[in-house]
């Protein structure tokens, strides 16, 4: 991630300096050109002089009794609300930033001379053997340390995932390690004895002192009161959210710059105010049952309320239930807004994430339509609408030429808005990985580096990217960056959207035999209603004449069954011009939809949310044996031209002819249609094989030509479909079709060859991939129509296994072999494999593939590797307890790093060996590391190792105790002298820690000490230690002397 200027104390006395130069130049001067110089070093050389003044100078200033540099630090600050509301685009953003970086500081050194004060010091002077230790470089390393975390250490700020209240823990803590190096400091020169102990009153007071200079710099600039407010919504929900209309207007009011808008910012601000007006449903085709207006963007968006995270290794992007343990938040507006006015925006992208329908796409078209021209210059891209392989700027050109018919290009842009935030919306990053044959797994790596370049340029840009949730795990996030993900719509949320589309479709009230979707009645199926997209389709099928309650209704593709078989139904009548008899319709009804599902399957098996005209025809023809229309063109318009679920657009290729382009108004439709085929052709094949007068081995021609192109594990809500299906079927002809699949899956590397489908070809010929592709998407299949999601291999596939993963990864391209590791996991316990993703959340391909392969010992090995290397520790579960254990303990113990301590019991067959090694992997960490420890960690941790180690390193546990004394009451068995073998190392360490003891807890740690001394025959109190044996026995408790015990 690109390092922030604003975010350190002088990258932000920089900025404020182009606006107060008298002021930062008299600072400069008094710092020893500390702000000004290339860099540190070079101020520090600037100075001049002996290298101990040189490095004195940019740190005594603070701290002197004249405090110079903190009367002209407080004059900054009485200035910020004025120079801010001064300012407008990026230079207001710059000294927004500089200003909370400022206040920080400026806290510290306050809270700092209030302190020296308090101590009755006056002012510090630095008498002649302290000026002769600077002049001699005695001091250096301590005051370079300060220098360095004083002027280039990050100042946490406030962003969308920390608001101003979550942030002062991280301010707090800043300024503690800013207090530490200071005292160093000052206890090299032995200056200030008297307040060192003073140390947590005063990080608390110049916590206090930021937070007052926080909330007046929120009384007089909107944007640390945003970021102040967020605190307050997520405490309580407030019965009125800011509306996205109300956000355009309170963000043109910071300092925007509209009387002299570019006019390249007001193009696209044209653009984009004119998506609002599109129809939520984009069709020429009406639907059936009432001639009414569909509202349009603007009148049927509901705000939706959301989670959010800042990525890390812990993180589990795709899963779901990951998610519902963080806090639901609503005002969405205000969360966004408080995103783009933070320097983070433009460091790395935001990740917004939704289930089919959640409503994605309808938010970035209100962001972008909310945001100013005055202060944003905002493009909005379809990912499915560019080339999938483009880099990151070709393929913002493509969006920008698509939303202005060629009017800009991005430099021109770029350059042209110098003064605004640019904010770049990519919509829909699963469509651009279902479409990439080629790597796209750094796709978010790419924007974080476009953003560093522009940076570098002087144009900042902000990058938000949709996807759907489920493929979250096939890409590499940045660590920093936010996600945000769409929750779904609660019962208040139902209502507001109900009212809205009663009031945008009037005719509906009107029109005879319709009726209007009920708040009581859409909230008895909230499986349904809780998804923006489902719930527009049940007030659709409630519209129609006799449609029959939603009880009914209990599945989405059992809703999506019934409203394709009415219209279908309807456009049927109207094409033959008479009423047809019940089998009649039925079966032209069937055909109808059957011919759908070949559109869907000629996306679905390109890779692509659309079809051509010509390439439909041409699957047409090779699916069904020939086709009635002269011209494999008109086949495919007639098929689609006249249907409500379909949008086409038309393009011009060469001269006069024009080719149309047809996709479904929402890509859940091609995905139930897809589903819909594969479950008819296998019912089909069953009935074929099974229920005749003799069983025969099923015929896999067609689901061969249809399941061997791309890999369903891409589409998970395909899968969802089919088994939403199969499960509506007779139990006998689900154990048919299961047979069917089991029967294809056996035979996967002797299937007979066929002729009768070869000139379907929606993909290039590949045999290697699709041979990988059926046999990953039968494997796939039987897993989602398993009842409880799992799959005994057979002796023969147990045999094939490694073969078969291995050909999928040489044969699928990147994206499909990830979504089918995504798939399946292989349980070491008992061999089987279950449907699911493998747990951790992580992209980490090869240690999956290991895992399913069924090669612990690598999986192991790589599981550690990246524990240690890259702080991904959460690959291992419980039934892997050794590994699991080791994950965080060898970090840990090495470099200090843990983000949670894992205490798990071990399993009941866990060995003895395993059981060593980890209770030596406890011990080593509480010898080494116990003072980083909460009380509660090391509870936990020495409980654990008692448990696993029947007679362990006294030395260690009176370390632990020495630390956390505590522990005597929290871990009774701690208080047995036996445990600690009479050693009389023990006997001085409790002797020497008694100081620490709470008096309340001091007669259970004297009587511990007593009990150890005696049976040591040591107690330093009774003068049976002599120096010399006090100096010998420190040297055996020394940290890092001892080794973990094997």
């Amino acid at each position: 991630m690109r390092r922030e200027p604003s975010f350190t104390f002088r990258g932000a006395l920089r900025i404020l300096g182009r606006t107060e130069t008298p002021l930062i130049d008299k600072l400069d001067s008094l710092l020893g050109g500390v702000i000004l110089a290339a860099g540190i070093g070079t101020g520090l050389a600037a100075v001049g002089g002996p290298a101990g003044a040189a490095v004195l100078a940019p740190v005594w200033q603070w701290v002197d009794q004249k405090n110079e540099a903190g009367g002209i630090l407080r004059k900054l600050v009485g200035r910020f609300g004025f120079r801010i509301n001064g300012a407008a685009g990026l230079e207001r953003r710059q000294l927004i930033a500089a200003a909370h970086s400022t206040i920080a500081v400026a806290a510290y050194f306050e809270a700092l001379h209030a302190a020296i004060a308090g101590a009755g010091l006056g002012g510090l002077k630095l008498s002649a053997k302290e000026r002769e230790k600077i002049a001699l470089g005695a001091v250096p390393g301590q005051a370079a340390s300060l220098v360095e975390r004083l002027y280039s250490s990050e100042i946490p700020a406030p962003s969308a995932t920390r608001g101003y209240a979550e942030n002062v823990s991280r301010i707090e803590e800043w300024i503690g390690d800013l207090h530490k190096s200071t005292m160093d400091f000052m206890e090299s020169l032995d200056l200030l004895r008297l307040i060192e102990r003073q140390m947590h009153p005063i990080v608390r007071q110049a916590t206090r002192r930021y937070q007052t200079y926080y909330i007046d710099l929120a009384a007089a600039v909107p944007e640390f009161k945003i970021w102040s407010d967020l605190d307050e919504h997520a405490a309580t929900r407030r019965t009125v959210e800011t509306s996205f209309q109300e956000l355009r207007t309170l963000l043109a009011g910071l300092g925007g710059n509209a009387e002299r808008t570019p006019t390249a910012a007001q193009v696209l601000d044209r653009a984009n105010t004119g998506r609002l007006r599109d129809p939520v449903v984009s069709t020429s085709v009406p639907w059936p049952e009432a001639t009414f207006r569909f509202p349009n963007v603007g009148e049927l968006f509901v705000p939706p309320g959301f989670r959010i995270c800042v990525f890390d290794p812990a993180t589990r992007a795709s899963d779901d239930d990951w998610w519902s343990g963080l806090p639901l938040h609503h005002h969405l507006a205000d969360r966004l807004a408080a995103h783009l006015l933070s320097t983070h925006a433009t460091q790395v992208p935001l990740l917004l994430l939704g289930h089919p329908g959640a409503g994605k796409s309808m938010l970035t078209k209100m962001l972008a339509a909310s945001l100013p021209s005055a202060g944003y210059a905002t493009v909005s891209i379809p990912l499915r609408a560019v080339r999938a392989h483009a880099s990151i700027l070709d393929q913002i050109q493509e969006g920008l030429d698509l939303a202005t018919h060629r009017r800009l290009s991005w430099a021109q842009l770029a350059d042209e808005t110098a003064d605004r935030m640019r904010v770049v919306l990519l919509d829909g990053l699963d469509e651009l990985l279902l479409a990439a044959n080629l790597d796209r797994t750094g796709y978010l790596q790419e924007i974080a580096r476009f953003q560093e370049v522009e940076a570098d340029q002087d144009r900042p840009v902000a990058v938000i990217v949709t996807s759907r949730t489920v493929v979250a795990d096939r890409v590499d996030i940045p660590s920093g960056t936010p996600i945000l993900k769409l929750a779904e719509f609660d019962d208040d949320q139902i209502g507001q959207w109900i009212t809205r589309w009663d009031d945008a479709t009037p005719g509906l009230a009107t029109a005879p035999h319709t009726r209007r979707l009920t708040r009581q009645e859409s909230l008895r199926q909230p499986h349904l209603a809780r998804q923006p997209l489902l719930l527009m389709l049940l007030a659709l099928y409630v519209s129609g004449p006799g449609a029959p309650e939603l009880d009914t209704v209990s599945s989405q593709a059992i809703l999506y069954t019934q409203l394709f078989t009415r219209f279908a139904g309807r456009e049927t009548t109207k094409e033959i011009r008479r009423t047809l008899l019940r089998e009649e319709a039925r079966a032209a009804i069937e055909a109808s939809i059957d011919r759908l599902s070949i559109a869907a399957l000629a996306m679905f098996n390109r890779g692509r949310q659309h079809v051509g005209a010509t390439e439909l025809g041409h699957d047409i023809e090779a699916l069904t044996g020939g086709s009635e229309e002269r011209r494999l063109k008109e086949a495919g318009q007639r098929l689609l031209a006249e249907f409500f679920f379909i949008h086409a657009s038309e393009a011009t290729l060469t001269g006069d002819t024009t080719e149309r382009s047809y996709e479904f108004l929402h890509a859940t439709f091609g995905e139930y249609l897809v589903a819909r085929k594969i479950i008819e052709v296998l019912r089909d094949m069953a009935d074929a094989a099974y229920n005749g007068r003799r069983r025969r081995d099923p015929d896999d021609d067609l689901l061969h030509a249809v399941l061997s192109h791309q890999a369903l594990a891409t589409q998970k809500p395909i899968l969802q479909f089919a088994n939403q299906f199969f499960r509506t079927l007779p139990e006998l002809e689900r154990a048919q079709i299961t047979e069917v699949v089991e029967f294809l899956i056996g035979r996967w590397r002797t299937r007979p060859s066929s002729e009768r489908y070869r000139s379907y070809r929606p993909m290039p010929f590949d045999q290697l991939r699709q041979l990988a592709a059926y046999s990953a998407n039968l494997l796939v299949l039987r897993l989602n129509l398993t009842p409880d999601g799992r799959l005994t291999r057979s002796p023969q596939l147990t045999q094939d296994w490694p073969s078969l993963v291995a050909l999928w990864n040489a044969g699928l391209d990147p994206d499909a072999w990830l979504a089918t590791l995504g798939a399946m996991t292989l349980d070491r316990r008992d061999g089987t494999i279950r449907t699911g993703p493998p747990g951790h959340g992580h992209n980490f391909p090869e240690f999956d593939s290991a895992r399913l392969i069924g090669n612990h010992r690598i999986a192991g090995q790589l599981g550690l590797g990246a524990a240690v290397l890259h702080g991904v520790r959460d690959v291992f579960t419980a039934e892997n307890w050794r590994l699991m254990m080791q994950s965080w303990l060898i970090p840990a113990i090495a470099f200090g790093e843990w983000d949670r301590v894992v205490v798990t019991a071990p399993p009941p067959r866990t060995t003895e060996t395993d059981r060593r090694e980890i209770a030596g992997l406890l011990g080593c960490l509480l010898r080494m590391r116990v003072s980083g420890l909460r009380i509660s960690e090391a509870e936990a941790i020495v409980g654990l190792l008692l448990t696993l180690d029947d007679a362990p390193d006294p030395l260690t546990l009176a370390l632990a105790v020495c630390e956390h004394p505590k522990l005597l009451v929290h871990v009774p068995a701690l208080a047995n002298a036996r445990l600690y073998r009479g050693s009389p190392a023990v006997a001085l360490m409790l002797y020497g820690a008694q100081e620490r003891v709470a008096p309340g807890d001091r007669a259970q740690w004297q009587d511990l000490y007593h009990a150890v001394g005696s049976a040591a025959g040591a107690q330093p109190d009774r003068g049976r230690i002599d120096s010399r044996e006090a100096g010998l026995l420190m040297l055996q408790v020394a940290p890092g002397k001892d080794s973990p015990r094997r």
